[in-house]
C-alpha cells in the first residue's frame, strides 16, 4: 500500500501539471482591451483606519488559486478548449449521440460548476468598490475622505493582458464628538433612557456603528421600563459640524451630537397573563376534550377536587390564568410553569422579562412551541397571551452514527454504529426528561503493515439512563432568582462493553452534574459542576499473547491499567464561546476543565483498614481488590476562527493540560491521562501514539506494531497547537492545509519510583514536540461533513527529522491517512 500510495501521489501531481498546461495561458480567451486581475487589489492609506477594514470593503476578488496556480481558471479554459476544438477526431466521435451527451455534460461541468471564468477588470465594479471605501471611511467618522484608484497594466511577456489594481485612500481628519446633549423632554423617559449607560461619549469618533449600538441599547432599556410601543425609529441623532471654529489647529473636526426623542409613548402595565396549553397534536382523546379556565385564587375547592388539581400543582397565590384541556390537567405542575413566567400582573411591561420567559419555556423541551402575543386593552395596559402546545409525552429516536475518536485500536478510521433512544417528557410533572439510550458501533483495526489490508473488527455496545431536571436539586441554589440562569441537574447511569481483539473492557458508571448559564439572556458562558462521578472498570478475556508480549513487559505502575479499577471524580468545567458556523465574523471558543479524583475511595480505604480483609490504606487498593488513584487535573482549550475571504477562514487551536498524582499514587490513571495523535489531534500519528516525550512504544513494551499501540501510555502533561486554513473549492467541496505541533510528557517528580523512562519526563532535554503538516478535503452534504486528511510527520520526537529520510522508509510509517466525520476542531 505505501508504494501504491506514492504512485497515486505522483499521478495526481502529473494530472495537475497537465491540466495547468492544457489550460494554457490564463488570458488566452480574453478579448482585445480586456485585462485579467493579477492579484488581490491593494489599499494604500494614511494608516488611520485598519487596513483589514478597508480591504473588507473591496468586493473585487482575483481568481482562486491552489498551490500558486489559478487552478479553477485553468479548468474553465480547459472546458472552453474542449468546446471549441474542431479536430477531425472530435467531429467523428461526437456523431455518436451517447458520446455527444456525455461530452456536453462534462464540458458544461468544467465550465459552469468546477471551473471559474476569468476575473476581468471592470470600471463599473471598480467605481462600486471606490464608493464602498468612501462609505467605510464615512461610517468610521472620516466624513470627508478621498478615494482614487490606479490600474497598472503589466508589460512583461508572461503577464500579457494582466493588470494590478490599487486604491489610494486619504481619510482626512476624523470627526470626534466634542459636545453631547440629550433632548428628551419627559423626565421619566430620560431616566429610563439611562444616559449614564450610553455608548456615546465625548471624545469618541463619530461612527455609524456607535449610533446603531446606542439605538439598540436605548430601545431595550426603554422597553424594559414599560414603554411597550417604543421603537428605534423614535430616536434621532442631530449632528452639528459647525463647531469647527479653530479646526485647522486640531487633528480632528469637533462635532456636536444631540440625542432627540420627539414622541413620548405611554408606559404599559401588564393587566392579565393568560397561558393557553393545548394537548399534543397526536392525542387520541383530543376530540373529547373540553376547556377549563384555571386560576389559583378563583378555583373553588369543589372544582379543584373534581378536576383533581392539588394545591401542590396550582397554588392560590399563582396570579396567572391557565386555559387547558382536561386531557392534560393532571400532567402539569402549574406552579412550575408559572415560575418560568417573569412578567407580573400589575407591574410594568419588560422586554427582557418577556424574552427570558420565552426562552425558559421553550428550552424545557416539553412544548412543541411557545409563543407570546400581546393585546393593548387600554391606553396604558396590555394583556399577555402565552400559547403553548405540549409535545408528545414519549419520543423515540433511532439512527446511525459515525465515530472518529478511537482511543483503543490505534486506527484513524471511523467506526459506524446505530443508536436507539426512548425519551419520556415531563416524567414527574415538572418537565423532567428521562432518556434511555442503547447503541453500539463496529470498526476496523489499522491496516497491517505487510498486507496493507484491514484486518479484524472491534465492536462496542453501551446503554445509559439519564434524567434531566430543569432546576438545581440543592437547597443553597433554591432561591427565586437562580432560575433566570437556566440551572439544571442531570443524573446519569451507564454501562459499556468494548470487545477488542486483545481484551474486553467493561465499564459501569454513575454521575451527578449541575449546569447553569452566567447570563440570563445569553448562552455564551456556562458552567458545569460534577460533585460525584463514579466508574468501575474491569478488563476481561485478555489475549494470552497480548498479556505475555505487552502487559507483562510494562512497568508495574502501568500494568494497573489492565486490572479492575474503581474511579471517582469531582469536576468543574467553564465554557465561554461566541462560535457561529459562519465565515462573516471572527468567532472564538474557550474552555477550562478542572478535576480531582480518588478521594472517595481513599476515605473508604482508610475507614475499612483492618476490616473486611483490607490490610493497608496506602496500597491504592480498595478492599485489597480494586485499584484506585488520587490525582488532580487541569486543562484549558482555546479556538479562534478568523474569516479571510468570503469562502475561506483560518482556524487556530491551542490546548494545554497538567495533571499530577498525589498520596500513594505514582501515576495518573489511564482514563484520566492526556493523549496526543489521531484524527482530531496530531494528524501525522495514529490515535494516541505520539510521545511521551522522546520515548517510543518500545521503551515501554519492547515491542512495536499494532498490538503495542494499544499500550500507548499517554502522559500527564499536554501541549498542542493546531492551525488549519480552510477554503471552498466548489459548493460542496472544501480544501484545508494544516499543521500540528504537540506532545505529552510525564511528571519528573515520581518518574523514577514509577519506573518511567527518562526520555518520557517533562524536562528541558525532552521538551521536543512532534510536528506534522498535511492536506485535507471536506465534503459538506449539509447534514454531514465527511473529512479526508493526509498528515505527514515532519519531526518525530523519538526519531528526529523525518523529512530527511522521507523517501528512504515505508511511507505509511510517517504518513497518516485520517478519515473522519465533521471538522477536527
Amino acid at each position: 500500500m505505501p508504494v501504491n500510495l506514492q504512485k497515486y501521489v505522483a499521478l495526481l501531481l502529473l494530472f495537475y501539471g497537465l491540466l495547468s498546461s492544457w489550460g494554457c495561458h490564463s488570458t488566452r480567451y480574453l478579448e482585445q482591451g480586456q485585462y485579467l486581475l493579477q492579484s488581490q487589489p491593494q489599499v494604500k492609506s494614511e494608516g488611520k483606519i485598519k487596513k483589514s477594514e478597508l480591504q473588507a470593503a473591496i468586493r473585487i476578488k482575483p481568481n482562486r488559486k491552489i498551490l500558486f496556480r489559478r487552478t479553477f481558471l485553468h479548468i474553465y479554459n480547459f472546458g472552453i478548449s474542449l468546446q471549441r476544438d474542431s479536430s477531425f477526431v472530435k467531429r467523428q466521435l461526437l456523431k455518436l449521440p451517447k458520446l455527444k451527451r456525455a461530452f456536453d455534460k462534462t464540458t458544461n461541468w468544467f465550465i459552469h460548476e468546477l471551473g471559474e471564468p476569468p476575473v476581468i477588470l471592470d470600471l463599473e465594479a471598480i467605481r462600486r468598490d471606490s464608493a464602498n471605501l468612501y462609505n467605510t471611511c464615512f461610517a468610521l467618522g472620516y466624513l470627508r475622505p478621498q478615494v482614487h484608484y490606479h490600474i497598472d497594466t503589466l508589460m512583461k511577456s508572461w503577464a500579457h493582458q494582466r493588470a494590478r489594481l490599487t486604491f489610494e485612500v486619504k481619510e482626512g481628519k476624523p470627526f470626534k464628538i466634542s459636545q453631547l446633549t440629550y433632548d428628551i423632554p419627559d423626565a421619566s423617559l430620560l431616566q429610563a433612557y439611562g444616559v449614564e449607560r450610553s455608548h456615546l461619549r465625548v471624545g469618541l469618533n463619530y461612527s455609524h456603528e456607535l449610533f446603531t449600538r446606542e439605538r439598540v441599547r436605548a430601545t431595550q432599556a426603554l422597553r424594559d421600563a414599560g414603554y411597550f410601543t417604543f421603537s428605534q425609529k423614535m430616536i434621532r441623532f442631530e449632528v452639528d459640524t459647525t463647531l469647527a471654529v479653530a479646526a485647522d489647529s486640531l487633528d480632528y473636526v469637533p462635532t456636536g451630537v444631540a440625542v432627540v426623542v420627539d414622541e413620548i409613548p405611554p408606559r404599559f402595565t401588564v393587566r392579565r397573563i393568560v397561558i393557553s396549553m393545548k394537548a399534543p397534536s397526536d392525542a387520541v382523546d383530543l376530540r373529547e376534550a373540553f376547556k377549563d379556565t384555571l386560576r389559583g385564587a378563583a378555583l373553588s375547592a369543589e372544582r379543584r377536587a373534581m378536576l383533581r388539581i392539588s394545591q401542590k400543582k396550582l397554588h392560590d397565590s399563582l396570579a396567572i390564568t391557565f386555559v387547558v384541556t382536561s386531557t392534560i390537567i393532571r400532567e402539569i405542575n402549574y406552579n412550575f410553569i408559572g415560575r418560568r413566567v417573569h412578567l407580573r400582573e400589575g407591574e410594568l411591561y419588560s422586554l427582557s422579562a418577556a424574552q427570558l420567559t420565552h426562552r425558559r419555556l421553550q428550552e424545557l423541551g416539553m412544548f412543541q412551541y411557545a409563543m407570546i402575543n400581546y393585546e393593548i386593552v387600554d391606553s396604558d395596559a396590555l394583556d399577555v397571551y402565552i400559547n403553548m402546545q405540549l409535545a408528545a409525552h414519549y419520543q423515540v429516536k433511532a439512527g446511525f452514527e459515525a465515530f472518529t475518536d478511537q482511543v483503543t485500536t490505534g486506527t484513524n478510521l471511523p467506526s459506524v454504529g446505530a443508536n436507539f433512544t426512548l425519551r419520556n417528557k415531563n416524567t414527574l410533572g415538572q418537565s423532567e426528561l428521562l432518556d434511555w439510550n442503547a447503541g453500539g458501533n463496529v470498526g476496523f483495526y489499522a491496516p497491517e503493515e505487510e498486507s496493507g489490508q484491514l484486518s479484524n473488527i472491534f465492536y462496542e455496545f453501551g446503554t445509559s439512563l439519564n434524567m434531566y431536571i430543569p432546576r438545581l436539586l440543592i437547597p443553597v441554589f433554591g432561591n427565586r432568582n437562580s432560575g433566570q440562569f437556566s440551572p439544571s441537574t442531570s443524573l446519569n447511569a451507564s454501562f459499556r462493553l468494548e470487545n477488542l481483539r486483545e481484551y474486553n473492557r467493561l465499564s459501569t458508571g454513575a454521575k451527578l452534574t449541575y449546569k447553569w448559564f452566567h447570563n440570563s439572556l445569553s448562552r455564551k458562558t456556562f458552567s458545569q459542576f460534577t460533585p460525584v462521578s463514579l466508574d468501575f472498570i474491569r478488563i476481561a478475556q485478555i489475549d494470552s499473547a497480548f498479556q505475555k508480549n505487552i502487559i507483562d513487559k510494562l512497568p508495574l505502575t502501568f500494568q494497573r491499567d489492565y486490572q479492575p479499577r474503581f474511579s471517582s471524580r469531582l469536576a468543574y468545567s467553564f465554557t465561554h464561546s461566541n462560535y457561529q458556523s459562519t465565515r462573516l465574523i471572527p468567532t472564538y471558543f474557550f474552555r477550562l476543565n478542572a478535576e480531582i479524583g480518588g478521594n472517595l475511595p481513599q476515605l473508604i480505604d482508610r475507614f475499612t483498614q483492618g476490616r473486611g480483609g483490607d490490610q493497608s490504606a496506602s496500597d491504592n487498593k480498595l478492599f485489597d481488590r480494586f485499584f484506585y488513584a488520587q490525582y488532580a487535573k487541569l486543562s484549558v482549550e482555546g479556538k479562534y476562527y478568523k474569516p479571510l475571504t468570503e469562502g475561506s477562514e483560518l482556524v487556530l487551536r491551542a490546548i494545554a493540560g497538567y495533571s499530577r498524582a498525589y498520596g500513594s499514587t505514582l501515576v495518573v490513571p489511564q482514563e484520566s491521562r492526556f493523549f496526543s495523535g489521531g484524527t482530531n489531534s496530531m494528524r501525522g500519528w495514529q490515535s494516541n501514539t505520539l510521545g511521551p516525550g522522546r520515548a517510543s512504544l518500545s521503551d515501554f513494551t519492547n515491542e512495536t506494531g499494532i498490538n503495542a499501540s494499544l499500550a500507548a501510555p499517554g502522559g500527564e502533561i499536554l501541549l498542542e497547537l493546531n492551525a488549519e486554513l480552510r477554503f471552498d473549492l466548489i459548493s460542496y467541496l472544501e480544501m484545508a492545509l494544516f499543521t500540528d505541533v504537540g506532545n505529552v510528557w510525564f511528571n519528573k517528580t515520581r518518574a523514577q519510583k514509577a519506573n518511567i523512562s527518562e526520555a518520557s519526563v517533562f524536562s528541558g532535554k525532552n521538551l521536543v514536540p512532534g510536528w506534522d503538516a498535511g492536506l485535507g478535503f471536506r465534503f459538506d452534504f449539509s447534514f454531514l461533513v465527511l473529512r479526508f486528511d493526509i498528515g505527514q510527520q515532519l519531526y518525530a520526537p523519538d526519531r528526529g527529522w523525518v523529512i530527511n529520510r522521507l523517501f528512504n522508509e515505508p511511507l505509511l510509517r510517517s504518513t497518516q491517512i485520517n478519515l473522519g466525520i465533521g471538522y477536527p476542531f
